[in-house]
């Protein structure tokens, strides 16, 4: 018994072949456009476009190991750990690192800000004690 399709108009195209996903992984240079069409004009240019994000446009084919430990495959889950090149373990640890790092220097800063505040305004006093003491040394008009 040979099995039917519900729809026999409808062709099986959106599956990719296995040449097809090799055109798009060892051509990274060709635009999605010059891909549809020199290898595949039946394929739109929005889904080559997504079969190459999804891929990767320079697509390695193996998850190499963390760059810190070298012993765990990289975290490809995570898009910030992928660019790393972190496994998980060590792309949490440098985050709770850059985390505590932002959080001294935000500190500091505060302090700097403060500083600059306290400085503003004590120069804000000298100004009005110069000015005060100087109307006091000045001599008065006397009215006629």
């Amino acid at each position: 018994m040979e099995l039917e399709l519900a729809y026999p108009e409808q062709r099986l195209e959106w599956y990719w072949t296995d040449n097809e996903l090799e055109i798009i992984v060892n051509h990274p240079e060709l635009s999605t456009k010059e891909l549809r069409e020199l290898f595949m004009p039946h394929r739109t240019e929005g889904a080559i476009r997504n079969k190459r994000h999804q891929l990767g446009r320079f697509f390695k084919g193996t998850i190499g190991t963390c760059k810190r430990c070298e012993e765990r495959p990289i975290w490809t889950e995570s898009a910030k750990a992928k660019a790393m090149g972190y496994c998980k373990g060590c792309y949490l640890d440098e985050m709770e690192r850059r985390t505590a790092e932002d959080i001294r220097s935000a500190r500091f800063r505060k302090r700097e800000w403060e500083a600059r505040k306290t400085e503003k305004k004590l120069n804000e006093l000298q100004k009005a004690k110069r000015v005060h003491s100087a109307a006091e040394k000045a001599p008065r008009k006397q009215r006629a």
